[in-house]
């Protein structure tokens, strides 16, 4: 059964990156330019957890989307886990491989998976992530399992609240922001604390070229 969340009712170390995937790239992400409107064009964001993975952090990242974006958040039924997108090593799961199967999807879905994921970056085969979104496009996923480390729990969520909308924000065509170091469209650049740098909140740059 879906679940549907209306804003109404809603007020309530390892190398890590978050990146964006270009649409024409086979593995290594690359940043596009933005169409205008996008933001005016997403009516609702679907939530679709793959394999088991806690409801708190369904829930939290719901909120987060919620609050921010404040479009409806609908939460899919889980799917099972595809082997067949474990990478090489069978150790994680290739993000690329996850945005590829489910790119044909009809509507703006965060995938959540509490498995650890990877791109082939340069030539490094396995380059450990916290996200992957399609830029522009509408798949994106998230792994809570890097954000989870030294963390408490109000910390990976605030993590993955702003991980999710990084992503997103990638799907609506947003490049990493060079602009505020505390936009969330920053780049991790190999680290957790940029990610806790930053704020809640989209800079004026990136607000405007999407009309948020």
């Amino acid at each position: 059964m879906k679940t549907i969340i209306n804003l109404s009712a809603l007020f309530t170390f390892c190398i890590i990156i978050s990146c964006n995937y270009s649409n024409d790239s086979k593995e290594k992400p690359t940043s596009v330019n933005i169409n205008s409107n996008n933001y005016s064009q997403l009516d609702a964001i679907h939530i679709l957890p793959l394999g088991k993975i806690d409801r708190s952090i369904i829930d939290n990242v719901s909120k987060g989307l919620n609050n921010f974006f404040h479009k409806k958040i609908i939460i899919d039924n889980p799917q099972d886990l595809d082997t067949s997108l474990l990478t090489k090593s069978k150790k994680r799961y290739s993000a690329s491989a996850i945005l590829k199967k489910y790119k044909e999807l009809k509507h703006t879905t965060l995938i959540l998976i509490d498995k650890d994921i990877s791109i082939k970056k340069d030539k490094i085969e396995e380059w450990g992530i916290f996200g992957l979104g399609l830029n522009p496009g509408k798949i994106c996923v998230v792994s809570p399992l890097r954000p989870r480390w030294n963390s408490t729990p109000k910390l990976l969520n605030e993590r993955m609240q702003k991980i999710s909308i990084h992503e997103i924000g990638h799907n609506l065509g947003l490049k990493h922001c060079t602009n505020d170091p505390q936009c969330l469209m920053n780049a991790a650049k190999g680290t957790i604390k940029q990610v806790d740098l930053e704020k809640m909140f989209f800079c004026a740059t990136c607000k405007n070229a999407i009309n948020l």
